[in-house]
C-alpha cells in the first residue's frame, strides 16, 4: 500500500507537471514483461559534509561518515580568521535506514583515529565495524563492534594491540560476505629477538565475540595489506613482503585455514573469492554532461539507470553531477553523491495492473482538483456579476481572470445556458460542467461544489 500511495502521488505531480524536473527525471518506469520497475522521485538523506558512503546489508541501511566542526562552517572560518584556533573536525559514523532515513550514531573519532564498516556473511540484522585508535608512542590498537539496527544499541566484540608502542605498522582488518568470520593481523615485535616479529591471526565469531588466535614466530621486515579469500570462506590468503628470518630474502604466501585456525606456507595457488556481480533491474553508467545557466557552461558527470532486461529502453537520468553512484542489491532504488548530498532514489516493482490502478486514481484525483478550482471560478465571476452566469459562448473569457492556468479552461466542459445563480432551485444538483477523466468525469455544481462521478459500465 506505502509503494501504491507513492506511486499515485508521483503520477499526480506529472499529471499536474509540478513536479520539480529540475536535472534529473524525478519520475520513470520500465516495463518488462507483466510488472514494471518505478524509480520514485530523489529524497536526499544527509546535509553537507559527507565523506563516504557504503551499502550495508544488502542496501537496507547505509554506512557513511560526516565530518563535524563543532559547528557552522561560518562560524569555524570567523575564529580562523581571527586568529583563534578552531576545533579540531571530528568524523561521526552512523548507519541509516535506507527507506526510512533513521540514524544510528555509532563512533565518533578524532584526528589520528579512523574507522571502517565490516561485512561479514549471513549477520542478518547486526552491523560491523572496526575502530582502530594510533597511541602518541606509536603503538596501534583496533577495536572490533557491533550495531544491532533492530534496538540501536552497540556492544564490544574484541579489542587487539595494546599500544605499548612495539606494533609493526597498522593491523589488518578483513570481512569478506563469503565468510562468516571476521579476521585481523598482528604483526608485533618479538620482546627477545631484536629486529624480529611476530605474525598473529585472529579469527572473530561476530555472532558470539569468540576469538581464536594463530601465531607464526620470527618474521623480519614488512607485511602488506593485500589478501583474498576461497570460495567457501574457510581459507584467507595473505600475499606481500613477508620474510621469514631463517630464509633471509624469501617471499611467503601465508594461507590461514579459518576453521581449524592454523597458518601454513604455502607457494600454491588456490581459486580466489570474487564478488559476482550484482543481480540489480538497473546498472549505473556515468558521461561527461555539460549544462548551461545562462552563458555560462558547467560540465559535470551525469548518472543514468540503465534496465538490465530491457537494455533498449530508454535510460533514466538520476543526476547530471553525481560523484558515484551505486544500484542497491536488494533492488530497493540508488544512492548517489549530488550537489554535497547522499540521495536515495527509491525502486518499486509493481504488477502492470496496479500502475493502471494508480494511474486512474492520479488522473481522477487530478480533474476532480482542477474542476473545484473552475468551480471557484464560477462562484467569484456571479459574485461580480450580479450573480449572473456566464453563457456557454461567453465562458472562456469569463472565468479566465479567475484561474491561474489556461489549461483548465481548455479541459473543462461547460455545459450550463448561463443566467441567474439565484434562480436555480437546486444549485448542489445542476450541474455546471464537467472535466473528463478515466472512467469517470470530475463534475461542477452550482454551489461551486465538484463530486467525481463513474461512467456507467458498458452493457
Amino acid at each position: 500500500m506505502n509503494a501504491l500511495l507513492c506511486l499515485t502521488f508521483a503520477l499526480i505531480g506529472l499529471v499536474q507537471n509540478t513536479t520539480p524536473l529540475g536535472f534529473q527525471d524525478s519520475f520513470a518506469m520500465v516495463e518488462h514483461g507483466t510488472s514494471a520497475s518505478v524509480i520514485l522521485p530523489p529524497r536526499a538523506l544527509t546535509g553537507s559534509n559527507l565523506l563516504f558512503f557504503e551499502p550495508l546489508l544488502g542496501g537496507r541501511y547505509v554506512g557513511m561518515s560526516v565530518v563535524d566542526w563543532g559547528g557552522p562552517l561560518e562560524s569555524v572560518a570567523l575564529r580562523s580568521a581571527q586568529g583563534q584556533q578552531p576545533p579540531d573536525p571530528v568524523t561521526v559514523w552512523q548507519v541509516m535506514e535506507t527507506a526510512t532515513g533513521k540514524v544510528f550514531e555509532t563512533v565518533r573519532t578524532k584526528p589520528g583515529e579512523s574507522a571502517a564498516f565490516l561485512s561479514p556473511k549471513g549477520q542478518g540484522d547486526k552491523v560491523f565495524f572496526s575502530v582502530t585508535d594510533r597511541w602518541a608512542n606509536g603503538g596501534v590498537s583496533v577495536s572490533l563492534r557491533s550495531l544491532d539496527v533492530r534496538t540501536g544499541r552497540t556492544a564490544d566484540l574484541a579489542r587487539f594491540g595494546s599500544g605499548d608502542g612495539r606494533d609493526f605498522g597498522s593491523p589488518g582488518v578483513y570481512a569478506s560476505p563469503v565468510s562468516p568470520y571476521i579476521v585481523t593481523t598482528e604483526l608485533r615485535q618479538d620482546p627477545e629477538k631484536p629486529g624480529a616479529f611476530n605474525l598473529t591471526v585472529n579469527r572473530v565469531d561476530p555472532a558470539t565475540g569468540a576469538v581464536r588466535s594463530a601465531k607464526l614466530d620470527t618474521l623480519i621486515a614488512g607485511l602488506d595489506e593485500s589478501q583474498a579469500w576461497s570460495p567457501n570462506g574457510n581459507l584467507f590468503l595473505l600475499n606481500g613482503t613477508v620474510f621469514d628470518q631463517a630464509r633471509m630474502g624469501a617471499v611467503e604466501r601465508f594461507v590461514f585455514d579459518l576453521d581449524r585456525v592454523t597458518i601454513a606456507r604455502s607457494g600454491e595457488t588456490f581459486d580466489i573469492y570474487e564478488a559476482p556481480p550484482t543481480q540489480t533491474a538497473f546498472r549505473l553508467e556515468a558521461s561527461v554532461s555539460e549544462t548551461k545557466l545562462g552563458d555560462a557552461a558547467q560540465k559535470g558527470t551525469a548518472l543514468w539507470a540503465i534496465s538490465v532486461s530491457k537494455p533498449e529502453a530508454k535510460p533514466v537520468l538520476l543526476s547530471m553531477d553525481a560523484k558515484s553512484g551505486v544500484a542497491l542489491e536488494n533492488g530497493s532504488g540508488f544512492l548517489y553523491l549530488s550537489q554535497g548530498l547522499l540521495v536515495y532514489r527509491p525502486v518499486v516493482e509493481m504488477s502492470l495492473d496496479v500502475i493502471t490502478s494508480a494511474r486512474r486514481a492520479a488522473s481522477s484525483t487530478v480533474a476532480l482538483s482542477n474542476a473545484k478550482q473552475v468551480g471557484i471560478a464560477l462562484q467569484l465571476y456571479a459574485a461580480d456579476n450580479d450573480d449572473q452566469l456566464p453563457t456557454a459562448a461567453a465562458f472562456r473569457n469569463s472565468v479566465m481572470p479567475y484561474l491561474k492556468s489556461a489549461s483548465l479552461v481548455e479541459s473543462f466542459v461547460y455545459t450550463f445556458a448561463g443566467g441567474s445563480l439565484a434562480s436555480i432551485r437546486d444549485p448542489s444538483r445542476t450541474e455546471m460542467g464537467y472535466i473528463k477523466t478515466d472512467g469517470a468525469r470530475a463534475v461542477v455544481y452550482a454551489d461551486g461544489s465538484a463530486r467525481l462521478v463513474r461512467d456507467d459500465p458498458p452493457r
